[in-house]
């Protein structure tokens, strides 16, 4: 934990090992992360998710991790709205905040829908410089997890997660999409 900058934010990997840094200092009122009940909590609920499910493996990948270690670690591949969306559905999930619940997320997508300027989900992984850039990744992440969650039940979210960290079929995340919801991310996105 520092506190040497006045920005609101952590960082969280599995390479070499598992750690976080996270910066101490609490959002401003008008940030995208201003929504929560107790910033510290939040913000480590975040962060230990990224911990838990880039760390996570499973099936056909037991044998490599148990000679490679940490190096392997399949979600690691996964789109990055999959990652940031899934530490911010934990965050909402876990504390009465979360970015789930914030006003910034609904406003952004819901403009996005008016003005008919919804991104594609290649899109939404936030490497392009129009707004909202990175944001793109954990606001559209976020909200299409959230979608899947409550349209198709929690329990398929989290099988589609585990299906992901198990197959040797890494980066074809569609695969295992169509084989959970029945269904392509395409499809779905739509």
């Amino acid at each position: 934990m520092v506190d040497n900058t006045d920005e609101s934010n952590g960082f969280s990997t599995v390479l070499p090992y598992n750690w976080m840094l996270i910066f101490a200092v609490p959002p401003s009122p008008d940030s995208s992360l201003a929504h929560y009940d107790d910033w510290l909590r939040t913000l480590l609920i975040h962060e230990y998710t990224h911990i838990v499910q880039l760390g996570a493996y499973g099936g056909v990948w037991y044998p490599f991790r148990a000679v490679l270690g940490t190096v392997v670690a399949p979600s690691g591949v996964d789109p990055v709205w999959m990652k940031e969306g899934f530490a911010q559905y934990e965050e909402t999930a876990l504390t009465t905040g979360g970015r789930g619940r914030g006003s910034y997320s609904e406003m952004v997508v819901r403009t996005s829908v008016i003005e008919n300027d919804f991104p594609s989900i290649d899109e939404a992984d936030g490497l392009s410089w129009r707004w909202p850039a990175y944001k793109g990744a954990y606001i559209y992440g976020l909200k299409f997890l959230q979608w899947l969650s409550d349209t198709y039940g929690e329990d398929k979210l989290m099988k589609f997660d585990r299906r992901v960290r198990s197959s040797i079929l890494l980066t074809m995340i569609n695969h295992q999409a169509r084989n959970v919801y029945g269904k392509t991310f395409y499809e779905l996105w739509r």
